[in-house]
């Protein structure tokens, strides 16, 4: 299956909260948020997780028809002794993509590299 992974934009907004809201619906002891919680964040609260600080990002995986399939996002730690750690968060792949290496592909993609330097 080919498919692209990229970082998150505005433009990925709707898509991200509908799968967002599948995965802690399908999957809720993965998640320390609830659906509820999430509904009722603001736009900016979302777009913040997308890269609102250095060394912060959230990858998308987009299917042939350009559908939000998987996410997974990354954040630095910030302190001087341990800016070397990075750590992984939400990450969900949707049930129809799952078993095609989408986790692994996020991780290894080309993107990812300007949140690791900053």
């Amino acid at each position: 299956m080919p498919y692209e992974i990229r970082p998150l934009t505005e433009s990925d907004l709707r898509s991200y909260r509908a799968l967002r809201l599948q995965a802690l619906t399908e999957c809720p002891s993965a998640f320390g948020a609830t659906p509820s919680t999430e509904q009722a964040l603001e736009d900016a609260q979302i777009l913040h997780r997308f890269g609102g600080g250095p060394g912060q990002i959230m990858w998308g995986g987009f299917d042939e028809d350009d559908k939000l399939c998987a996410t997974l996002g990354m954040y630095r730690d910030t302190g001087e002794k341990t800016a070397h750690k990075g750590h992984l968060f939400a990450m969900y792949v949707s049930l129809q993509a799952r078993s095609q290496g989408w986790p692994v592909a996020c991780w290894r993609s080309p993107s990812r590299t300007p949140a690791l330097c900053n």
